[in-house]
C-alpha cells in the first residue's frame, strides 16, 4: 500500500463458493481460512512479497474452527471452534503449506452438546506456550496449554455444566486433561500468574492451582454480581433475598441438588454491599412474603406424582424477625393444594373492545398476598360453556400460479386468480360469508403491479372445504387459600374459598385485614347483540384470620383500582366505546350497607388510563395516555405520544382536578407516597414532587441499570432490588433536575 488513502487491489483470489468464511488468520507470507457449509475445508495460501496470492492446499474434516492461534514459533495452529455438536480444539501442522492433510489432532471437551462464548470472542479462552511440562500417554512431554470455557451436558451425572476444559500439547500431540467447574457460563479464562487460573463469568470469578492440569484445585471464588430479587423492611433493618439459583435453572437434573436461596439480614444504611448480620437460608427457588414481623418462604416444586399425573408440591418456612439480627424458624407447612398465579390484568374483559385500557401479564411462583394475619394464595379456576356448534365452510382457487401469455401487440400480459371465502352459521342459523375470489393481471414489467377485481367463484376452479366445531366460551373464577399465622409455630391452611363459577375474575386488591375481589358478570341487552358485563367487588374479612367473612358483591362501573376509609369510599375505572371513539373514566363512590353509590366521574376522551395510587395524601394519582385507537385514526406521531398524570382531590365528593402534568414517553407510575410519584422511565427512576400537589414537578432522576419490578418506601428513601445489579437506595429529598417553570 503506497497510500493508505488510496489502496490499489494487487491480486483477488476467489475460493469456497457457497461457504461461510469462519477463522481467518494471516502469518507472515501465509494465510489460513476456515470455510464451512457440511464440512470444514483448511485453506492454505502462500502470498508473496508483492502481494500475489496462491491456493496451496485444503484439507476437509469434520465441525470447523472459529479461531486460530500460532504457536510453537509459527510452526503450529491451535484452532478453537466446533467438532459437529460439541466444542474442540485442534492442532495443525504449518511447516509445509503443501501439506495435504496438517490436522495432528483435534481433541473435543468431556461434555456433549457444548457451546461456548469462544465461538464468537477471541478473548474468552487462552493458548499458552511453555506453561506446564507433563506427559502424554504416550510418554511425548507437553508444553502448552490451552483454556477453554464451555457449556454442556454432562452424561454421568444427568446435568448440564458451566466450566473450562484444560488441553496440553505438544508439536505432535494434543491431550485434554482436567476439568475446572465454574457454575455459570465463563467469558474468560486466563492465567495472571504460572500455574494460577482465573475463570470470570457474569457472576463469579474462581481461581484455580492448574499446576496438575490433569486434577486441577479450586483456591476460591468471589462472588461478582449476587443476584437481589426482593427487599423487605423490618424496623430498622432490611432483608434482601439473595436468589442463588441460576437463570438458567433448567439445566440442572433431576439427581442435582439446586443452591439455596437466602434471606440476609442487612443495615438500611447500606443495603446493598453491607455484610448481613444475619443469614436465613432458604429452599432453592423461595419466595418471600412479609406479614407483620414475619417472613414466609415459599417454596413451590413440579413434581410427578404418578404416570402422568403432575402438580406442585409446596413448603411454606416462617420466620419470626420481630429481632431481625435473630431470626427465629418458627413452623413448616407443606401441601400439594397450591398453584402458581398467573393473572391478565387490566383491560374491561369485553371481547369487542380492541383498546379499553391495556393489560398485562403478571406473574409469581406464588403471587400470595398479605392480609392481615394471613398469606392468601389467589387461584384462577377455569371455566368454559359451550355457545354453539359452527358450520364452517371455505372456498380457495384451485391453482393460484400465475399464467402469463404475449399480445398481438407484442406486450405480455400475466393473470392469477387468488383469495378465500369462509362461510359460517351457528346452530343451523342464517350464514354469514367473508372474503372474495379475485382475478389479478399484470404486465411482466410492472410485476408487483396487480390490479385485482373481485369475480363470481364459478368463473374459476375451487375448492371447498367444511367442519363442524364447538364453540366454547372460556373465562376464570377466583379461589382463595387462605394461609393462617396467627399462630406462626403452626401455619395452617384454612378451606378453600370457591367464589362462583358465574364471577368471572378481573382484580384483586388487599387492604389492612380486608382483601377485595373485583369480578363481572356478563349480561345481556335486549335488541343489543354486543357484548355487555356487570362488574361488582366483594370484600372478604379477614380480621379473624380462622374465620373469614366473605360478604356478598356490590355493583360497581367498572373494575375495582383504590380502596379508601376502610372500604367506605372506592375508586373504579371502566371505560366507553363505540365503533370511532374510545375513552376511559375513574370513578369515585360511596359504600353504605351494601351498595355503592356514584358520587364522581371524570372521562379521560381518547385516553387509556393505565395506572391509578392514592398517595395518602388525599390525592388519586392517573396515569393515563393517548390510546393506540386514538393515534391510529388521527395519525399521531410516535414522539408526541406522552404519560400524563393527573392529580385529584380524592377526600371530596366531586373528584376535582388539581393539576396536571406531561411525564415522559414508557413512563409506568410505580408508586406514590406524601409528596412524592415514582415513575419508571427507560434507564431509571423519574421522581415528580407532589408537596404542592397543585404545582407537581420533575424533582429527580435516578439511573437504574435493567427493568428493578420491586420498589420499597423506608422513610425518606426508595430501595430497589435490581437483581444482578444490586440493590440502589435513593433519597427522595434529593432535587438533581432544573424546572424551568418553577422556582426550583
Amino acid at each position: 500500500v503506497m497510500d493508505i488513502q488510496h489502496p490499489v487491489e494487487v491480486d483477488h483470489k476467489a475460493f469456497a463458493e457457497n461457504e461461510n468464511l469462519y477463522a481467518t488468520l494471516f502469518l507472515g507470507n501465509k494465510a489460513f481460512f476456515v470455510t464451512f457449509r457440511q464440512v470444514d475445508p483448511f485453506h492454505a495460501f502462500y502470498i508473496d512479497d508483492d502481494g500475489n496470492a496462491q491456493a496451496r492446499s485444503e484439507f476437509e474434516v469434520s465441525g470447523w474452527n472459529d479461531f486460530f492461534k500460532p504457536v510453537m514459533n509459527d510452526s503450529r495452529l491451535v484452532g478453537i471452534g466446533m467438532n459437529d455438536q460439541t466444542m474442540a480444539v485442534s492442532l495443525y501442522d504449518i511447516t509445509d503449506l503443501d501439506n495435504s492433510n496438517p490436522l495432528v489432532a483435534r481433541v473435543e471437551v468431556d461434555a456433549s452438546n457444548s457451546w461456548s462464548e469462544a465461538r464468537w470472542d477471541d478473548k474468552a479462552f487462552s493458548v499458552l506456550q511453555d506453561a506446564v511440562a507433563v506427559q502424554n500417554s504416550a510418554g511425548k512431554v507437553e508444553t502448552g496449554m490451552v483454556l477453554l470455557p464451555f457449556s454442556g451436558w454432562d452424561e454421568q451425572r444427568g446435568t448440564y455444566m458451566a466450566a473450562v476444559q484444560i488441553f496440553t500439547f505438544s508439536d505432535s500431540s494434543l491431550t485434554r486433561r482436567g476439568v475446572m467447574e465454574h457454575g455459570t457460563w465463563v467469558r474468560r479464562s486466563f492465567q495472571p500468574e504460572d500455574g494460577l487460573t482465573a475463570n470470570l463469568s457474569e457472576d463469579s470469578l474462581s481461581l484455580f492451582d492448574s499446576t496438575t492440569p490433569d486434577s486441577p484445585r479450586e483456591l476460591g471464588r468471589v462472588e461478582l454480581a449476587p443476584n437481589y430479587m426482593d427487599f423487605l423492611v423490618y424496623g430498622q433493618y432490611g432483608a434482601r433475598l439473595k436468589y442463588n439459583r441460576d437463570y438458567y435453572y433448567w439445566w440442572w437434573g433431576p439427581s442435582m441438588d439446586m443452591p439455596v436461596n437466602q434471606l440476609q439480614i442487612v443495615d438500611l444504611d447500606d443495603p446493598d454491599t453491607a455484610d448481613p448480620v444475619a443469614v436465613v437460608d432458604l429452599q432453592s427457588d423461595a419466595q418471600v412474603y412479609k406479614v407483620g414481623d414475619l417472613a414466609v418462604a415459599v417454596s413451590m416444586k413440579w413434581v410427578e406424582r404418578s404416570e402422568n399425573e403432575y402438580g406442585y408440591d409446596t413448603t411454606i418456612d416462617v420466620f419470626d424477625l420481630s429481632d431481625p439480627v435473630h431470626p427465629v424458624h418458627t413452623g413448616t407447612l407443606r401441601t400439594d393444594r397450591l398453584n402458581p398465579y398467573y393473572y391478565w390484568y387490566g383491560g374491561p374483559g369485553i371481547d369487542d373492545c380492541f383498546d379499553c385500557g391495556w393489560g398485562y401479564y403478571w406473574y409469581g411462583s406464588q403471587g400470595a398476598k398479605t392480609v392481615g394475619q394471613t398469606l392468601v394464595f389467589p387461584e384462577l379456576k377455569t371455566e368454559s360453556e359451550l355457545i354453539g356448534v359452527e358450520h364452517v365452510c371455505s372456498t380457495y382457487v384451485d391453482d393460484s400460479v400465475e399464467s402469463c401469455w404475449e399480445n398481438d401487440d407484442g406486450s405480455t400480459t400475466c393473470v392469477m386468480y387468488s383469495g378465500g371465502i369462509t362461510c359460517t352459521s351457528m346452530d343451523g342459523g342464517p350464514e354469514e360469508c367473508s372474503g372474495s375470489i379475485q382475478k389479478c393481471t399484470t404486465d411482466e414489467y410492472m410485476w408487483h403491479d396487480w390490479e385485482c377485481v373481485d369475480i363470481d367463484p364459478d368463473d374459476v376452479s375451487t375448492t371447498t372445504t367444511c367442519y363442524d366445531y364447538e364453540r366454547r366460551n372460556y373465562w376464570s373464577h377466583f379461589a382463595l387459600n387462605v394461609l393462617n399465622l396467627e399462630d406462626p409455630r403452626s401455619p395452617d391452611l384454612l378451606p378453600i374459598i370457591d367464589t362462583p363459577r358465574e364471577q368471572r375474575a378481573v382484580g384483586m386488591l388487599a387492604d389492612g385485614t380486608d382483601l377485595y375481589m373485583s369480578y363481572n358478570i356478563p349480561v345481556d341487552v335486549p335488541g343489543d347483540t354486543r357484548d355487555y358485563a356487570r362488574y361488582y367487588f366483594s370484600r372478604v374479612d379477614l380480621s379473624t384470620p380462622s374465620n373469614p367473612v366473605v360478604h356478598s358483591g356490590i355493583n360497581i362501573p367498572g373494575d375495582l383500582i383504590a380502596v379508601q376509609d376502610h372500604g367506605h369510599a372506592v375508586f373504579t375505572r371502566d371505560y366507553i366505546w363505540d365503533d370511532e371513539h374510545l375513552e376511559s373514566a375513574v370513578n369515585k363512590l360511596q359504600v353504605q350497607n351494601g351498595v355503592a353509590t356514584l358520587l364522581a366521574r371524570v372521562r379521560f376522551h381518547d385516553r387509556m388510563v393505565n395506572q391509578t395510587l392514592l398517595d395518602g395524601a388525599g390525592h388519586l394519582l392517573v396515569s393515563h395516555r393517548l390510546s393506540w385507537y386514538a393515534q391510529e385514526a388521527h395519525d399521531t406521531d410516535w414522539n408526541d405520544l406522552y404519560e400524563t398524570l393527573s392529580v385529584f382531590d380524592s377526600r371530596g365528593d366531586e373528584l376535582s382536578q388539581i393539576s396536571q402534568v406531561e411525564v415522559d414517553d414508557w413512563a409506568w407510575l410505580k408508586d406514590a407516597r406524601v409528596g412524592r410519584a415514582m415513575y419508571q422511565v427507560p434507564g431509571g427512576i423519574l421522581v415528580l414532587n407532589l408537596d404542592d400537589a397543585a404545582n407537581p414537578f420533575a424533582q429527580a432522576f435516578f439511573s437504574t441499570l435493567g427493568w428493578p419490578q420491586t420498589m420499597v418506601l423506608a422513610g425518606d428513601d426508595m430501595i430497589i432490588p435490581a437483581g444482578k445489579y444490586g440493590i440502589y437506595r435513593f433519597d427522595l429529598n434529593e432535587f438533581n433536575l432544573l424546572d424551568v417553570d418553577s422556582d426550583h
